[in-house]
């Protein structure tokens, strides 16, 4: 009941809060919709047949918005629509494109520019002056001639969904994701888990089961949750009109694991935090809490154990709390490396 297993078991929510930490400025609301507002009121479109002008004198639409959960009447993009990071899983797929599909048409009218070839489809290259690289006359056309400059666009590709439903490299990043997440995950229970196995009783016991039925819990809930995010995107893409009941059926079985998950992560959670209470208040220290699992499989119901521990053998017992403890601590250390490495600087 000292809490040493306990502790690491929570060893994860260190290096989650700090990545959250890291990475909430990019996720949330207010200061994402600030700063779409912003980009916004300085954007232009190309007219048909002269200058382009601010896009909001010509209608309210714009090329970048956040939509609002009452916009749309579909659950299964609840969790898309939530700000918070732990809802990233769920607009990994929809992100992605919408990312390379901005990349693309950038990255393909810089190529234009170093070419020196104008917008407007003339042969003549103003030179910019001093203060500009790029000079505005070489970027400034009417619509048509846009789209002749950055071809391959097409209006809502990034909705339609292509030849490609997932983006380049998405199932890579997912697994890579996934293994960094599992590690952490089994890496703090695992030190836990050492703790238990190697303190008398030693072997496997109430307690040592209870972590290892709450980190395998916890596995599952996860690949619950990527499994309803790629559905629900895929549903995104299958087209309404040709297959309905593809469409459907994908939606349903998204909400079914979602929701499936949800409720297994409340009990998980209920589970892990009752444990603790009960291995604090000395409830789990009781001669049949304390009864190997392999005593139970021999059907040997009738040895059961007290631990006493006196104090000429409590010294034995620094090697596996160290052991443990440097465990969680790598695992979590590794996860706000690996944050940090793949973390893109701030310009």
């Amino acid at each position: 009941s000292d809490g040493q297993a306990t502790g690491s078991v929570w060893l994860w929510l260190f290096p989650v809060v700090i990545g959250w930490l890291q990475l909430s400025p990019k996720c949330d609301d207010a200061r994402l919709r600030r700063a779409i507002g912003e980009a916004n009121r300085i954007a232009y479109v190309a007219d048909e047949d002269s200058d382009p002008v601010l896009a909001e004198r010509v209608s309210a639409a714009r090329a970048f918005s956040l939509l609002n959960a009452g916009l749309i009447d579909d659950a299964a993009q609840d969790d898309a629509l939530c700000s918070a990071p732990i809802y990233n899983y769920a607009r990994l797929h929809s992100w992605t494109l919408c990312t390379e599909l901005v990349v693309s048409v950038l990255r393909k009218a810089s190529r234009q520019a170093d070419a020196h070839l104008r917008a407007d489809g003339r042969r003549c290259w103003r030179q910019a002056g001093e203060t500009q690289l790029i000079h505005p006359d070489n970027r400034r056309a009417t619509r048509g001639a846009i789209e002749k400059f950055c071809p391959d666009v097409e209006e809502g590709s990034a909705w339609v969904c292509g030849s490609s439903h997932w983006g380049s490299s998405t199932i890579s990043r997912i697994f890579l994701a996934s293994f960094i997440a599992a590690t952490l995950q089994w890496g703090t229970a695992g030190a836990a888990l050492i703790i238990h196995v190697l303190t008398p009783p030693r072997g496997l016991g109430c307690r040592s089961a209870l972590i290892i039925i709450y980190a395998m819990t916890s596995t599952i809930i996860w690949g619950l949750l990527v499994t309803s995010s790629a559905l629900a995107h895929y549903s995104l893409c299958v087209s309404p009109a040709r297959n309905p009941e593809l469409r459907r059926n994908t939606r349903r079985m998204s909400l079914l694991l979602r929701r499936s998950a949800k409720l297994l992560a409340i009990a998980n959670s209920l589970c892990v935090v009752m444990a603790a209470v009960a291995e604090f208040s000395n409830f789990l220290n009781r001669c049949w809490c304390n009864t190997l699992i392999r005593d139970i499989l021999q059907n040997t119901y009738d040895k059961a154990y007290v631990v006493v521990f006196f104090p000429a053998s409590q010294s034995s017992l620094l090697l596996p709390w160290a052991s443990g403890l440097t465990l969680g601590l790598g695992c979590t250390g590794l996860f706000v490396l690996f944050v940090n490495l793949l973390l893109n600087p701030l310009p």
